[in-house]
């Protein structure tokens, strides 16, 4: 398991080292995005393979949806309360100005 962060620090030495080679750099970058292509599609594949996954797929887009819709409503709610709270001037002079 060390083989991670051994092999994260080696790539950031490298690119330290090729930092000022724009076209190294762009080469890099394609070669990277096509390795991520090839592992979503690797992925895909795997999940496509299993039957578990696919029998329960709807319940993991309903678990999917009331988390969304979970962390948005309760991310809203938050914000706005902590607006209030800190904000207090603020948003009475909004209200009474009609904004």
């Amino acid at each position: 398991m060390l083989y991670v962060p051994l092999f994260l620090a080696l790539g950031i030495g490298a690119g330290f080292l090729v930092r000022k080679r724009s076209g190294l750099l762009f080469v890099a970058d394609k070669i990277c995005a096509g390795l991520i292509l090839i592992l979503l599609l690797l992925l895909g594949y795997t999940l496509g393979g299993n039957q578990s996954i696919l029998r329960n797929f709807s319940l993991f887009g309903i678990q999917a949806a009331v988390l969304a819709f979970g962390g948005v409503g309760g991310s809203v709610l938050l914000s706005s309360l902590i607006y209030r709270i800190f904000f207090k001037e603020v948003f009475l002079k909004e209200t009474r100005n009609g904004r």
